[in-house]
């Protein structure tokens, strides 16, 4: 089993991107072929959006896929761009938490959609493929822990006992998340004016354009 201090000998999970985003061999693609459904997108389309539960693995065979997630700035910033031979997912591939991020289709765009019954199937026979596919996702949640990435941000006292429950509880499940600390934050006042909040509701969870 892939050790988290193995895949982190560099300390960011992004530093050997060739790991995080590897191109699969066309013999891998190939041999990928059976297991799924080949699928076409228009540019522009989305093919899954953050928050959707139980989405599909998919490998690019032709065109671009767009990964998007929250940025610090409060609208959608870019997390890479899957071009031809490599796949999309991270950890909620093997779960059936929400899709941390969006996928649109960067340019006309054919992918490999392996369903989730069939991707047990393929990542318990084609094991060489298995290991690229664990490895990449279990960076890419990483990453996007590390670097505060398609999660959800906490608005509150970075010193409340409530807040800092917000963190553990989401920390625990490996969740990314951004602390917006309303003591030293100046964000803060930002969040606070565009969602109508006051002292009495805080701390808060901002997820996309709702709150909690």
């Amino acid at each position: 089993m892939l050790q988290n201090r193995e895949l982190l000998a560099d300390g960011d999970a992004y530093a050997k991107l060739e790991l995080v985003f590897p191109h699969l061999t066309q013999e891998m693609v190939d041999r990928s072929l059976p297991y799924g459904t080949v699928e076409h997108y228009s540019a522009g389309s989305t093919i899954y959006a953050r928050g959707l539960r139980g989405v599909d693995f998919m490998i690019v065979l032709r065109g671009s896929v767009l990964i998007t997630g929250p940025s610090e700035e409060g609208g959608e910033g870019v997390v890479t761009i899957h071009n031809e031979r490599e796949f999309t997912g991270e950890l909620d591939l093997f779960s059936y938490r929400e899709a941390l991020v969006t996928a649109r289709a960067a340019t006309d765009t054919e992918v490999l959609r392996i369903g989730r019954a069939r991707f047990k199937d393929y990542v318990s026979a084609e094991t060489d493929i298995s290991d690229i596919v664990m490895r990449a996702v279990i960076l890419r949640r990483m990453g996007l822990i590390q670097h505060t990435q398609a999660g959800v941000a906490v608005l509150g006292s970075g010193r409340a006992a409530q807040t800092l429950r917000l963190e553990r509880f989401l920390s625990r499940r490996g969740y990314p998340y951004r602390l917006i600390d309303l003591e030293s934050d100046p964000a803060a006042l930002g969040f606070i004016q565009s969602f109508n909040l006051n002292a009495s509701d805080m701390p808060v969870v901002i997820c996309g354009s709702h709150v909690y």
